[in-house]
């Protein structure tokens, strides 16, 4: 081995080594201040707080749901024009805009996505809300509505997020006639992937490991937020297990993949 090697060898196992100490000393540090915390986490009056923020919490969330929708659909319209007027593109011209074009495509998907995924805080939010106020007797003369209204925009969310997946996938099969799939059906991830070329492919397995990276560590500190609830506020040990199993499923299935696609070459 090369002394530039080892040289490098060196700095990258000191620089571990710091952070694993500074990692350990952050954690005497949230175990020391969490004494102080619980004591005044212990002060406050809850399930007046939540009476307090019930209905802000409820307008927000139908705010963002409507306002999400409009923007996904304004560029998604706004990607369906572009794409008519280089219609009138030669052949070559039309493809290289087409291959340009593609990730716009997705920025609808991903807007409404994280609105969906976002309404499942707000849902759970507002029912937490409302069973905490139950619980201490706090009676709110909007609670039943609001929870009826929040059951409806986070059914509406899922309506929306299901109706802006189907348009776009469906004009991108008419414009690229051999991607294949519907998004109601159960197999249809299967059905989209397998009508993907190799390039498309290459790009998905770059987000792919991107996204396994990104799901893994965000795992290892929810843990640990948990893990500091749990000694601190006594949230208990399932936000732990969800956090463990969470990381096991990404960990094995990115594993057992890259095993399968060995085996078939």
């Amino acid at each position: 081995m090369s002394d530039n090697k080892k040289k490098s060898n060196l700095k990258t196992y000191i620089i571990f080594g710091i952070f694993i100490v500074v990692c350990f000393f952050a954690g005497l540090l949230a175990g020391f201040l969490s004494d102080g915390a619980e004591e005044a986490w212990a002060t406050i009056n809850w399930a007046e707080t939540y009476k307090g923020v019930m209905l802000p919490t409820v307008v927000f969330f139908t705010l963002l749901v409507v306002a999400g929708f409009a923007v996904s659909l304004n560029i998604f319209m706004r990607n369906k024009k572009a794409v008519k007027k280089a219609e009138s593109l030669d052949e070559d011209d039309y493809s290289d805009f087409l291959d340009e074009m593609e990730n716009k495509f997705e920025i609808p998907l991903v807007v409404e996505g994280a609105i969906f995924l976002s309404s499942l805080l707000f849902f759970g939010l507002v029912l937490f809300f409302d069973t905490k106020m139950a619980d201490a007797g706090i009676e709110y003369e909007l609670s039943t509505a609001l929870v009826i209204i929040t059951l409806f925009v986070f059914v509406l969310s899922l309506a929306l997020y299901l109706a802006i997946n189907h348009i776009t996938v469906e004009f991108v099969k008419k414009i690229n006639p051999e991607k294949r799939g519907n998004i109601f059906e159960l197999n249809f991830r299967k059905k989209w992937v397998d009508s993907m070329d190799e390039a498309e492919l290459a790009k998905l397995g770059q987000k792919t490991f991107v996204a396994y990276v990104a799901g893994i560590t965000t795992a290892i500190f929810m843990w640990l937020i948990c893990f500091i609830g749990m000694v601190s506020f006594d949230t208990g040990i399932l936000p732990i297990i969800v956090c463990v199993v969470f990381s096991l499923v990404l960990f094995l299935t990115a594993s057992i993949g890259k095993t399968g696609k060995k085996k078939e070459k």
